[in-house]
């Protein structure tokens, strides 16, 4: 069965000590080593935050909290190793996380309004991107959304920034639900956050929300959000 499905939450700043130490008492190991190597203590939230979401979905795919074990490809893009287990990816800024779960490759990527865009627009945008950023009302959530795009197409691609990127014209699929080449695209806000999706499979679920409350739910529904 063909799926592809995304979770975005925000509020990360008003994240609960309670609420932290339960995510971290679910989390395997390796990815509180993984968190625990940040030094920022908002980047270790992230990082723990960024993966219950992907709990949240196995979850509620396959009725278990136990993850398959992930690899990394040559290129760093994470990976489930295990036979047949539906393909993943995951995104954080500085007050969001993003997570895609698909049964084929999926790229997402979650951005907070840029305002310093002066070195992005140079090395990211085409002409006709930097076009619309210039004359947008809202020029920093604008710049945000087709950069999220742009990192979303790169992680599904798995090859990370390049100066590539200014080559890639983005501006016809921002905000909308659309298509690239064979590829299907999503462009939306998550509370002030923008959010970039391309997948292999048409998006079948949403859900965003903060923080705080996806984890209540996940709490009081037995793993259900």
């Amino acid at each position: 069965m063909s799926f592809a499905e995304v979770i975005c939450a925000w509020g990360m700043e008003e994240l609960t000590a309670e609420n932290a130490a339960f995510m971290e008492s679910i989390m395997p190991r390796y990815r509180l080593e993984k968190a625990g190597s940040y030094v920022r203590l908002s980047d270790r939230y992230n990082c723990i935050a960024a993966y219950f979401l992907l709990i949240c979905s196995i979850t509620s795919k396959a009725g278990s909290r136990e993850l398959p074990r992930v690899g990394v490809s040559p290129t760093g893009k994470p990976y489930f190793s295990a036979r047949g287990a539906p393909c993943f990816n995951l995104s954080h800024c500085s007050g969001a996380v993003c997570c895609g779960v698909s049964s084929r490759e999926i790229g997402v990527d979650i951005q907070d309004p840029i305002r310093d865009k002066d070195s992005i627009l140079s090395f990211a945008m085409s002409p006709r991107e930097r076009k619309m950023i210039y004359s947008a009302e809202d020029q920093a959530m604008v710049c945000a959304g087709l950069w999220s795009l742009k990192e979303a197409y790169l992680k599904y691609e798995g090859t990370g920034l390049t100066e590539a990127m200014r080559e890639l014209d983005f501006s016809g699929l921002l905000w909308k639900s659309s298509a690239y080449g064979q590829l299907f695209t999503e462009s939306f806000t998550a509370g002030r956050y923008s959010t970039g999706v391309f997948s292999q499979v048409r998006l079948t679920a949403l859900r965003s929300g903060h923080i705080n409350d996806l984890i209540q739910d996940f709490r009081n529904n037995g793993g259900m959000i």
